[in-house]
Formats: C-alpha cells, sequence, structure tokens
C-alpha cells in the first residue's frame, strides 16, 4: 500500500488490524444516514430495519438525527434497541413460544419504548398505576399507521 490512502476504505494502519475483522467507517454509516433523510423526507418518514446493521452505534447515529421509529426481527434486536433508548419499536413477526414471554419482560422492562407487533401494538392498562406493569395488554388493530403495514 502507497504511503497515501487513495481509497476512502484504505488505511496506514491495515497490519495492526486483526483478522478477520469487521471494519465500520462511521463516515460512511453517517453519509448512509443522511441519505437516508434525504432521500425520504426526514426522520419521521423512516422506520429502519436493525437487523441490516445490528449495532448500538449505529442506534444511536441514527437516534441523533431524530429518527424515533425502527423495525426489528429478533427479540435479541428489540432489547438491543430498547436498552439504547428507541421510543418506538416494530417486532416484525408475531412472538410466539418463549419468545412471548421474553417480549413481555421486555415491555415491562423498557417503559420508554412503544412496543408494536406487527399488526398488534403493546399497551398497559391504566397506565401510570404501578399494577399494570404486572400484565402487558395486547391489542389488535386491523390498520397500523405507525409502520404502514
Amino acid at each position: 500500500m502507497s504511503e497515501s490512502v487513495s481509497q476512502w476504505f484504505e488505511f496506514k494502519e491495515v497490519a495492526d488490524v486483526p483478522s478477520p475483522a469487521l471494519l465500520v467507517y462511521r463516515d460512511r454509516v453517517r453519509e448512509n444516514i443522511r441519505r437516508m433523510l434525504s432521500i425520504s423526507g426526514g426522520p419521521d418518514h423512516l422506520r429502519p430495519h436493525i437487523k441490516t446493521h445490528k449495532m448500538r452505534e449505529v442506534l444511536d447515529l441514527q437516534l441523533l438525527v431524530g429518527i424515533k421509529k425502527f423495525k426489528c426481527a429478533t427479540i435479541a434486536e428489540a432489547e438491543l434497541a430498547a436498552t439504547a433508548g428507541v421510543p418506538d419499536l416494530l417486532l416484525a413477526y408475531q412472538p410466539v413460544g418463549p419468545a412471548i414471554r421474553r417480549f413481555a419482560e421486555l415491555i415491562k422492562t423498557f417503559r420508554q419504548t412503544k412496543f408494536l407487533s406487527r399488526d398488534c401494538f403493546f399497551t398497559k392498562p391504566n397506565a401510570g398505576r404501578s399494577s399494570c406493569l404486572r400484565r402487558p395488554y395486547l391489542g389488535c388493530r386491523s390498520r397500523n399507521p405507525q409502520g404502514g403495514l
């Protein structure tokens, strides 16, 4: 490699990087987020899918520019998003089996996040009363204005 960096993906310290390694180019990620905002017309028109990156740092960058709605495919991704403070999260499938219990725990634990699951939304009846946290309530809508489904 030459002394000067000629391509955006090249860097001088390549010998110091263990292999295999995942390299994330923060400037490229920021530019992609900027383009998302430009193409969509603003953060209110976006619900980016966490499965494309699965990284807290990318979620933080998206939150920083005002993106508030996100989508995920797994309970682990939902937990990542809730931990990051995502205010509105759509789980792209209906949880079944043990995932129902795990999802309910997320709802109880991360009260700042509104959780949705496909055509259903999860709320806490009698919000404001501590007793409402014992059992989440599942309600369904035929049309979900949050996710455009």
